[in-house]
């Protein structure tokens, strides 16, 4: 093998090595939104991010108080538009038919987020990791309930992103006090010797 083969195999397996190198993009915001009571008109808290990079994983975090869980819907929404449902009323309607009582997605009184991750071990919902009627000030941890957070791999995380809620039954309190990402996305060194393996690529069939 000559020289510049050499060159180019080793800017390749650098290059193909660095992919597995990631970095950590974490951004939140507080905020204290209301959501109208019974009306099912989705509202939003936007979150604009810095970081950049095409999404590889994506954990979500929400702040909802609530005086009834099973009342609310929310979507994260991404900076190309992907809607992804990660609570779709917990309870309703298998327990009651109004789902469940317990008040709150997260902790108001701490600011400790409510984690949706596809790699949690179970939905917030019947069937799930949680029971009638639910459990106030719930954090940890969950699945999305009706989507996928994979749904967003591959698009840029920076932009803005929207936590949009809806209330689908009356005489209850909601609002949207916080909202977060966690996501996994290539360092920047990465696209760097990627490029950099193209160029010698090409400047080798010349």
């Amino acid at each position: 093998m000559n020289f510049a083969k050499t060159a180019l195999c080793g800017v390749l397996v650098c290059a193909m090595g660095s992919i597995a190198s990631a970095q950590l993009v974490e951004e939140s915001t507080s905020g204290n939104v209301s959501v109208p009571d019974g009306s099912g008109t989705f509202v939003g808290l936007d979150l604009d991010v810095s970081g950049s990079g095409g999404i590889i994983d994506l954990d979500a975090d929400v702040l909802i108080s609530t005086t009834w869980q099973g009342d609310i819907i929310a979507n994260v929404i991404s900076p190309a538009g992907t809607s992804v449902t990660v609570i779709n009323r917990p309870g309703q309607p298998q327990d009651s038919g109004a789902g469940w009582s317990a008040d709150n997605f997260g902790n108001p009184a701490t600011g400790e987020f409510f984690r949706l991750d596809d790699e949690a071990a179970s939905v917030y919902d019947t069937g799930g990791g949680a029971s009638t009627p639910g459990v106030s000030n719930v954090t940890g941890s969950w699945l999305p309930d009706g989507g996928s957070l994979s749904d967003f791999d591959g698009e840029e995380v920076n932009g803005t992103w929207t936590l949009s809620v809806s209330d689908n039954a009356g005489q209850d309190f909601a609002a949207i006090q916080g909202f977060g990402i966690s996501a996994t996305v290539p360092e920047p060194a990465t696209m760097a010797l990627l490029g950099m393996g193209g160029l010698v690529a090409l400047r080798r069939r010349r």
